[in-house]
């Protein structure tokens, strides 16, 4: 159908493939049909696996229903591929925080801001270091939280929430 459409005959069909398959899936996930749009994803990953769009859009569907694992594998696929890829950063960055790997959302978000200094990054940078501030918090390390809290200050001087806990922390003595 694309090939009729384009008028490209000479083009290879998995490539046309894979992307009929992704315009496929967003149709699919517009509806709400998360299964059969992860199933479009799979069979355009499999026609053509160097093409990155499908895979970094079934990584986010994955995101989206909690399959963190699903999701991390699909978003450090796409960056064994392109690791400029600054939004598979912070889709990773930002699986890696709610599967509760504080330290390495803090990396893949420290990435894509890297390569992009937009504000939501940054923002999402800022909320990992005050979760791993709050974790050596609890686990007693105060001067890891402390470091975590000032490198949140770091990088978003007009967040308040680092300000605070690292105000409550050097004010208990730590």
């Amino acid at each position: 159908v694309l090939t009729e459409l384009m008028g490209l005959q000479h083009v290879r069909e998995y490539s046309l493939s894979a992307t009929a398959g992704a315009v496929r899936v967003h149709v699919y996930q517009m509806g709400g049909d998360g299964a059969a749009a992860e199933g479009h994803y799979a069979r355009a990953v499999a026609l053509d696996p160097r093409y990155l769009p499908p895979r970094y859009a079934w990584g986010l569907a994955r995101l989206q229903r909690d399959d963190l694992a699903g999701a991390v594998a699909q978003f450090e696929a796409v960056l064994a591929q392109e690791p400029r890829h600054a939004d598979a950063w912070l889709a990773l960055g930002t699986a890696r925080m709610r599967s509760g790997q504080l330290e390495s959302a803090v990396n893949a978000y420290e990435t894509s801001l890297r390569l992009v200094d937009a504000p939501d990054v940054r923002h999402n940078l800022v909320l990992a270091l005050v979760a791993a501030g709050r974790a050596a918090e609890r686990a007693a390390d105060l001067s890891t939280a402390e470091r975590f809290y000032r490198r949140a200050l770091e990088r978003g001087a007009s967040e308040v929430e680092p300000r605070q806990r690292l105000a409550l922390l050097l004010a208990r003595g730590g």
